[in-house]
């Protein structure tokens, strides 16, 4: 696992990217959900696409072991968090998947602008699904990867969490994908 993350502006942006390391103690109590809800979600089958109820929404998941790691980190660990002075922050998201970050940041820090991608189609119907089901106002989709220009390019997946331009993943026929440069985004922002 890595860390990759840009701050353009610590007042105005925080950008994510790729898979982040834990960082917090895992001995916090859920929050939420019942251990025994957080098990049944650790022993549903791979890639079957289901909800949850989360604080009195519906939350779509494409694949119940993704959820359940996403809301550990990201809800329960809190890693994502970050201090800033700016009630208003543009916050960037690069690979929103199906949206656990995208809701995090959305009521963690109300006054922000949420600008999420996620280029996998089936998982960008679940982040669209999810932002309708919360009314996030404060967050605008794109199904589109970052790059350093506009262009197409070959995208290969898990269909989890994992989503990349090398071919790492076997036996695989790759999507193709449209790129937008993130320059573009942290110009305007």
């Amino acid at each position: 696992k890595y860390i990759a993350a840009v701050e353009y502006n610590p007042f105005k942006i925080i950008c994510c990217m790729g898979i982040f390391t834990r960082f917090k103690n895992r001995h916090k109590a859920p929050r939420n959900f019942s251990e025994e809800q957080l098990e049944t979600l650790k022993t549903q089958p791979r890639w079957i696409r289901g909800t949850i109820n989360y604080k009195g929404h519906d939350f779509f998941y494409h694949d119940a072991q993704c959820f359940y790691d996403s809301y550990q980190e990201i809800i329960v660990d809190e890693m994502y968090r970050f201090i800033t002075n700016n009630p208003l922050p543009v916050i960037i998201d690069c690979g929103a998947n199906m949206g656990v970050s995208v809701l995090f940041f959305a009521t963690a820090y109300p006054g922000a602008k949420v600008i999420a991608f996620e280029p996998e189609e089936e998982i960008f119907e679940v982040l669209q699904k999810n932002k309708d089901s919360y009314n996030l106002t404060n967050v605008v989709l794109n199904k589109n990867a970052v790059w350093d220009s506009e262009t197409t390019l070959e995208f290969f997946t898990d269909h989890g969490m994992g989503g990349s331009v090398a071919n790492t993943f076997k036996r695989q026929k790759p999507a193709i994908v449209k790129t937008v440069r993130l320059a573009d985004f942290l110009q305007t922002a």
